[in-house]
């Protein structure tokens, strides 16, 4: 029987299935691979990216995690990203105990999760920032065979880059490191060929949005969220239901899940929170509501001033239920997609 997992990651709740089973072959790329990264932190002040979508933010607490992105990865250039936040921001330090470091891996589907081909790590501790860059013992550049276990080989078809450091506004640095991969068996997700939202380049996008820049995203995507707030509130979703519908194909595609099932799920978790006597919408006002451009430039979405999802529901009796809508511009039209 199939499930759903709602993963919290810190920062966005996603709604994503969990995998099938699959048999593995000699190329794991091709034979519905299951792309993850793994997390861990102590004492990190950071937003965790991967192809500059924001993934998770750790805020200070220890942190030992897997998170699926099979839904962002793709063929050819990937990167994973750390924008590092020192703990004492006035003098750029960080704490000798600071550490974080995020491997991004890949198993055949359905396989036992345990066992992982690790592709790329990229990590940071602040013992080695306090008496050098902070990323000394990170692996070098260097190439994979994916057809042979991932060993290293001079010839082989995966490219790892070297890590990369850049300050970061004083307050702290960028660390990144791209990874180029051949064909995978995974299609290519929409929002990779959708339009830029913003004119903005770089690391930390949305820092750079002014109020005027807000206002227009708001006014643009605000009626999709206002439809789904108003169809919750009248427990009737069904004239909904099609906006969901890239975002529920492209989880479907990534996850291996038949044609349908996502959409099933998202529309029974909507419905049952419509009907829920003990749920009560939170309401969406001017004064909460701000954009977020991810920094990609090809993602973005409408969150309350806490960073919590637009459309939530309180229970009666404490907790929170939320439905994070991450959304791309197409030809002028703002399409849910993740």
């Amino acid at each position: 029987m199939s499930n759903v997992l709602i993963i919290l990651c810190n920062c966005l709740i996603f709604l994503l299935p969990i995998v099938s089973n699959a048999q593995g072959g000699k190329n794991v790329l091709l034979e519905k691979p299951y792309f993850s990264i793994y997390l861990k932190a102590v004492d990190t002040y950071a937003h965790i990216g991967f192809n500059r979508q924001l993934v998770s933010i750790e805020r200070g607490q220890p942190t030992e995690i897997e998170l699926p992105v099979n839904h962002l990865i793709k063929a050819g250039e990937n990167e994973l990203t750390l924008l590092l936040i020192a703990n004492d921001k006035k003098n750029k330090k960080y704490l000798e105990n600071m550490y974080v470091k995020m491997t991004l891996r890949v198993r055949p589907s359905g396989s036992d999760p345990d066992k992982n081909f690790s592709l790329a790590t990229l990590e940071f501790s602040g013992a080695k920032a306090a008496i050098g860059r902070g990323i000394e013992g990170n692996s070098d550049k260097d190439r994979l065979n994916s057809r042979n276990d991932f060993i290293t080989d001079q010839d082989g078809d995966i490219a790892i880059g070297d890590v990369e450091i850049t300050d970061f506004k004083k307050l702290g640095d960028v660390v990144s490191r791209k990874i180029t991969l051949p064909a995978i068996g995974l299609p290519r997700w929409a929002f990779l060929d959708s339009d830029d939202i913003t004119d903005i380049k770089g690391i930390d996008i949305n820092g750079a949005i002014d109020d005027n820049l807000d206002q227009k995203l708001i006014r643009e995507m605000l009626p999709i969220y206002q439809a789904i707030w108003h169809a919750l509130k009248s427990k009737d979703i069904t004239p909904i239901l099609p906006l969901f519908e890239e975002r529920n194909r492209e989880y479907d595609a990534a996850f291996y899940r038949q044609p349908g099932t996502t959409a099933r799920m998202l529309a029974k978790s909507l419905r049952e929170s419509a009907n829920n006597p003990e749920c009560e919408l939170f309401p969406i006002t001017s004064d909460n509501t701000v954009s977020q451009v991810y920094d990609n430039d090809k993602l973005a979405r409408l969150k309350q001033n806490s960073d919590d999802p637009l459309i939530g529901l309180n229970f009666v009796d404490g907790g929170s239920i939320g439905y994070d809508l991450i959304l791309r511009k197409q030809n002028g039209r703002w399409i849910i997609t993740r």
